[in-house]
């Protein structure tokens, strides 16, 4: 995504966007971890629907730019 969108994220310098960058990966691993640990079905549909959501933020982006 990000080569594709070159331009737009360079334009981007901002800090913020790496520090929600970083909350939102520790947040993920934590409810990742804590899936797996729980049951292996649910951490395989939370991370089908992560991909899911990663693939709609991705076609938005391509829809926009």
């Amino acid at each position: 995504m990000g080569i594709a969108h070159r331009e737009r994220w360079m334009q981007s310098n901002d800090d913020s966007p790496s520090r929600l960058g970083a909350a939102v990966g520790g947040i993920g691993a934590l409810t990742g971890g804590a899936l797996i640990r729980t049951s292996i079905p649910a951490a395989t549909a939370g991370f089908g629907l992560l991909l899911l959501g990663m693939a709609a933020a991705i076609a938005m982006v391509d829809k926009r730019g």
